[in-house]
């Protein structure tokens, strides 16, 4: 999404007053991020929507986002040979390596998804 607080900013001028948007969001552990960056109220996103002010709801899907990606990989690696009798190896390589790096972070926990509930704010046009 890039500029989280940019992006928030184009889709809250498009609500009408009384809308509300949704936004998912995954927050992955980096290399020197706390462990609290994990944890609702302390994202990325979280922050962005504190600095703006904005009320909102986080409901957490972290459990599911997590067996999705470990299921992706194992099925990635089932479907490999599939893949390339029909020519499409390279098709099946990039999804391995996209699900093994997700896969990683489901297992070791440094994987969450939040869902947000975002309140138009019609101080923020």
């Amino acid at each position: 999404m890039g500029d989280y607080g940019a992006m928030l900013r184009k889709l809250n001028a498009t609500l009408k007053p009384g809308g509300r948007m949704i936004v998912a969001a995954f927050q992955v552990k980096e290399e020197g991020d706390p462990y609290t960056i994990l944890e609702p109220g302390h994202t990325h996103m979280d922050q962005v929507l504190k600095s703006l002010s904005w009320d909102y709801e986080q409901h957490d899907f972290t459990p599911n986002v997590r067996n999705h990606w470990i299921k992706n990989y194992e099925y990635s690696h089932r479907l490999k040979a599939d893949f390339e009798a029909e020519g499409n190896a390279f098709l099946c390589e990039a999804r391995m390596a996209e699900n093994g790096w997700f896969k990683d972070h489901a297992e070791r926990e440094t994987l969450v998804r939040y869902i947000y509930q975002i309140e138009y704010n019609p101080a923020v046009i």
